[in-house]
């Protein structure tokens, strides 16, 4: 049996049980012969053919059919679709200057930056310088004084002496 029948078989019978009662429908259940391996395994290679076949069928008649060379929309789809394409030109053209401004700000940060990083170096080592300078002013050895910075306007800077010996 082909194919084409088994599928016409197929399609009869459930035409069958959509009309028929449920009784009906129990008997004619059992009286269809299982399905073993074998006939399953004919029946998927039977499908393979046909979905196979199908796309050589619908080519033939796309082949067969008399196409045309060249189709010319109206006005309103060639506008409609310009209008989408130019739209598409001004999403990239807002993409690329919204990349330039972005990169023109971080180069920008980076300058005002790399500007603040220089100036705290700067200020860094003049103070430093002056630390130094204070503690020569006051005759004090590089080793064996720490430096207490003033936190307020109150408070003073001082030089203190460390204890040599480890506290117990």
């Amino acid at each position: 049996m082909s194919v084409l029948n088994k599928l016409k078989e197929l399609v009869s019978m459930i035409e069958e049980e959509v009309s028929e009662p449920k009784q009906e429908k129990e008997e004619q259940v059992e009286e269809t012969p299982p399905l073993t391996e074998e006939s399953e395994e004919i029946s998927e290679e039977e499908s393979e053919e046909i979905s196979e076949e199908e796309p050589e069928e619908l080519e033939e008649d796309l082949e067969e059919a008399d196409l045309p060379e060249q189709v010319v929309c109206t006005g309103e789809e060639s506008l409609a679709i310009r209008t989408l394409v130019k739209k598409e030109k001004e999403y990239f053209a807002s993409l690329g200057e919204a990349t330039l401004n972005f990169e023109k700000r971080k180069a920008l940060f980076e300058t005002h930056k790399n500007s603040i990083l220089k100036d705290m170096k700067t200020n860094r080592s003049y103070y430093m310088e002056q630390l130094d300078l204070l503690r020569t002013q006051y005759n004090l050895p590089i080793k064996g004084y720490e430096i207490l910075l003033p936190l307020s306007e109150e408070e003073l800077l001082k030089f203190v002496k460390v204890d040599k010996k480890p506290q117990s």
